[in-house]
């Protein structure tokens, strides 16, 4: 009975704090407390129902792509630059002063075009002091024939022309060796072509024949050279479709065809094996290329025209045989497929689906979780 009595006791306690506590609510609810509560509530209510409603109302989160007819490629990709089949490097045979420069760097020149000379006084000079001694050599051994008869020469005798006869041979000699050293004092261009580089553009300075070079380069001859990789150098052949795109005119695709495979591999900056090739540029166009420029190509090694293609990231495989997520009008089936042709990016279709069809490229695991009907 006492038990009892302490349990209402009790609970008449939680109803004296309840009931103070439900005084302080009223208290502090006012009627426009009320009405912002009552709308938070209502706003709440919303928002958990239209999340609740789009979650049922959920598709999946897939990319489609359109099966469409088109034209295929298999290419092969290779950077390279443009530069000059036919190009000469020029430099004095001998050391002297630079006389005068006749070209600067972009100049064209023409075939046996003079572009610089040197200082010659000093070389005629030398020239003249060759020809004197030439002709003091042939007076000695002229004379020395005439001192001697013939018919009573001695051995001894015949040393000694000997030896004038090699004195003036070495005299003929010295005569030609400067004749051609006051001939290359002045500086030849052997190909018609446009200066690409004067190391001394200015008169006046002494120089070697390290020091002064001059570099022509025939505009005619430009071709793009690439390295290929040796992996791929088999599927290569002369005569071959190229697409180039120079990086100066990025917006501008230059079709031409594989001129020539190297026969020797070259070193890549990256320690691979490669072997050049040579394509070469239009020689109607031949002022619009500079040597050094830098684009790429892709050598078209096969190819399809008209062909049913997906995105090759819709194709899958289940080990036994392609198949593609296919959309149709309520969900997304698995269907079978034959494929051909392919590439970095498409691949040809040869049945299975039609032209126009959608199938997924991407979201293939979202196709699992819950919205596929099988296994990928």
């Amino acid at each position: 009975m006492l038990n009892w009595l302490k349990k209402l006791l009790s609970a008449f306690n939680v109803f004296e704090a309840t009931g103070k506590r439900f005084k302080q609510i009223k208290g502090w609810l006012t009627p426009k407390r009320l009405r912002r509560l009552v709308v938070l509530i209502v706003v709440t209510l919303g928002i958990a129902l239209i999340v609740f409603w789009r979650r049922s109302q959920r598709q999946p989160a897939v990319e489609l792509a359109t099966a469409e007819e088109r034209d295929i490629y298999e290419t092969v990709m290779a950077s390279g630059e443009v530069k000059a089949e036919t190009e000469v490097s020029l430099k004095f045979q001998t050391s002297g002063q630079l006389a005068w420069v006749g070209v600067k760097e972009g100049d064209k020149v023409k075939k046996w075009q003079a572009l610089a000379s040197l200082d010659k006084r000093a070389l005629e000079k030398q020239l003249q002091q060759e020809l004197i001694d030439f002709q003091k050599e042939y007076r000695d051994l002229d004379q020395s024939r005439d001192d001697y008869d013939s018919s009573s020469i001695s051995d001894e005798i015949k040393r000694i022309l000997n030896d004038h006869q090699d004195d003036l041979n070495r005299s003929v000699l010295d005569v030609e060796i400067n004749q051609l050293t006051l001939k290359y004092a002045t500086l030849i261009s052997p190909i018609s072509g446009i200066v690409t580089q004067v190391d001394i553009p200015v008169a006046g300075v002494n120089i070697t024949p390290a020091t002064a070079s001059f570099v022509i380069a025939d505009p005619s001859s430009l071709v793009f050279q690439a390295n290929v990789d040796e992996t791929e150098v088999g599927k290569t052949k002369v005569g071959q479709e190229i697409k180039l795109i120079l990086d100066a005119y990025p917006d501008e695709e230059i079709e031409l065809n594989l001129d020539q495979i190297g026969f020797t591999s070259t070193v890549t900056s990256g320690g691979g094996t490669a072997f050049p090739i040579k394509v070469k540029l239009p020689v109607e166009q031949e002022e619009k290329y500079r040597l050094g420029m830098n684009g790429d190509l892709e050598i078209i090694i096969a190819a399809r025209q008209g062909v049913l293609t997906i995105p090759f990231e819709a194709v899958r495989d289940n080990g036994d045989g392609s198949y593609v997520w296919l959309k149709t009008a309520n969900e997304f089936v698995k269907q079978p497929v034959e494929t051909g042709f392919s590439n970095d990016f498409y691949t040809q279709i040869l049945t299975g689906i039609n032209p126009g069809d959608q199938v997924v490229v991407a979201g293939f695991k979202e196709l699992n979780d819950g919205f596929s009907f099988g296994s990928d």
